[in-house]
């Protein structure tokens, strides 16, 4: 009898032990993970709404420079400007305010700034320029010793480049650049660039104008990185 007894109490804790092992599985077994939905958001590079160019860097050599404007018709700096050929852009295409280079003599006006790109990115902007001589491209943006040259290029170059550089090995891609034949006005209009390449890596955006043949007034507005594939 007690024998019995012993095994039938045997059963039953077995029994038990399965069951509390059962229910034990039940509730610790972890959740499943949640799916990562985060998406990446577009990212305002500049829309120049502040007024200012103080999140640049500007290098300038010769005539003229850029500047924050918001009148097509005035020179956002008079001193500067070439009276004979009177300041006449498009007004900002975005907002109040809008970059352009201004001059009153030949020279080469570089603005830029570093840029990471903690994702997988387009680059959109609106390029526009007036240009008061004929458009030359040569592989330089020297305005004194490279003979005609008038040209608006926007390029990514890597950080530690030359800034006034356009060697292949410098230049990551280019975005924008004017060519021989191209219209003298260019209205607004947007420019995009695909620069998923270099995710993870900082980059330069460098806004290069170059003239010796007359005034080119380079312009740029609504610089920001939208999500690849959006």
């Amino acid at each position: 009898m007690p024998d019995n007894t012993q095994r039938s109490l045997g059963a039953a804790l077995s029994r038990c032990k399965r069951a509390w092992f059962c229910g034990l599985l039940i509730f610790s077994t972890p959740p499943i993970p949640a799916t990562h939905t985060q998406e990446q958001k577009a990212i305002v590079i500049d829309d120049f709404e502040s007024g200012t160019l103080t999140s640049w860097k500007i290098e300038r050599s010769g005539a003229g420079g850029w500047f924050v404007y918001t009148n097509g018709k005035t020179s956002p700096n008079p001193a500067e400007s070439d009276p004979n050929v009177p300041f006449a852009v498009p007004d900002p295409p975005q907002g109040k305010f809008a970059a352009v280079t201004d001059m009153n003599g030949p020279g080469r006006r570089i603005l830029y700034r570093d840029v990471k790109l903690d994702g997988r990115y387009t680059l959109h902007l609106t390029v526009f320029y007036v240009n008061a001589g004929p458009l030359t491209s040569p592989d330089s943006l020297d305005y004194e010793n490279a003979g005609e040259n008038q040209q608006y290029r926007i390029d990514i170059v890597a950080p530690a480049a030359p800034i006034d550089s356009v060697a292949a090995t410098h230049v990551l891609t280019n975005v924008f650049r004017t060519s021989p034949g191209d219209a003298d006005i260019r209205q607004p209009s947007p420019v995009t660039v695909d620069l998923s390449k270099w995710e993870g890596q900082t980059v330069r955006l460098r806004l290069a104008g170059v003239d010796n043949r007359g005034p080119l007034r380079a312009g740029v507005d609504d610089i920001r990185l939208e999500p690849a594939g959006k």
